[in-house]
């Protein structure tokens, strides 16, 4: 009876995110074939074009890591005027993203604005933070207190000019349980695809994960497995339609690891 309560607590846990019809699935660009940031950052975005033009395709995206996605790469960030300042870092972990990403999972705006094609590797670096990390810069406040705040980090890949790169909010989203209902969620900090330090490619090993929904993934009430595994299907039957679109882009990068978000 215990085991079972548990289980229906954990079940009624919000994830902070809807993965219901989402399919993922890896791609890795060869430095070889794309030997710069800007050439790799290029070559993601056209892969992602041809994802959301590709029939049946409704919403697709790129990011470094999605919820129960294994390890994850973090940083430190503090108010711009105190990352000197061991007591003002926050850990955060480090997510690379591009726009629509929040909009295929249904990651709640809080405040703010969202991630944006305009946001260019040559454009005033911005970020979205989730709502834990804006409890711990701005503990009372409402989220979009944060918004327009600059942030800064230590670590090198974020310095510019022998400083820190002044990071700007720009939006705040809802917290995601990225390690399951478990877990607690941790402060985390989005950043545009074009924007990440060439440092941070070599961390996630020049590889993203394409994030995508059908036209007609319709969100699936609690509790309808019937329907749950309806959707999940229709998801997986994207793969070869997300294939094919990514050969159009460069036949020599495979499609991997595909699955259905959080399976």
């Amino acid at each position: 009876g215990l085991l079972l309560r548990s289980a229906w607590a954990l079940g009624r846990v919000a994830p902070g995110y809807d993965a219901e019809g989402v399919l993922t699935a890896r791609v890795a660009l060869p430095a070889r074939d794309y030997p710069t940031v800007p050439r790799a950052v290029a070559g993601f975005e056209a892969l992602l074009a041809a994802a959301r033009t590709a029939p049946g395709v409704g919403d697709a995206a790129l990011v470094s890591r999605v919820p129960l996605g294994g390890s994850a790469t973090g940083v430190e960030v503090a108010p711009i005027a105190r990352v000197s300042d061991p007591r003002a870092r926050v850990p955060v972990a480090l997510r690379a993203a591009s726009d629509g990403y929040f909009r295929t999972l249904r990651i709640p705006l809080l405040a703010g604005r969202d991630l944006r094609a305009d946001d260019r590797a040559e454009a005033p670096a911005v970020v979205v933070v989730n709502a834990a990390l804006a409890r711990r810069l701005a503990p009372g406040a409402l989220p979009a207190r944060l918004v327009g705040t600059t942030l800064g980090s230590d670590n090198g890949a974020f310095a510019r000019d022998g400083g820190p790169r002044p990071l700007t909010v720009v939006g705040v989203v809802g917290d995601v349980r990225e390690d399951g209902p478990r877990g607690e969620a941790g402060p985390a900090m989005y950043v545009p695809l074009a924007q990440l330090p060439a440092e941070s490619w070599g961390w996630i090993g020049r590889e993203l994960l394409l994030v995508g929904a059908p036209h007609d993934a319709a969100r699936v009430a609690a509790g309808d497995v019937s329907a749950g595994d309806a959707v999940a299907d229709r998801a997986l039957a994207l793969a070869p339609t997300l294939r094919r679109a990514v050969a159009t882009v460069d036949g020599r990068v495979p499609l991997y690891d595909v699955r259905t978000t959080g399976a």
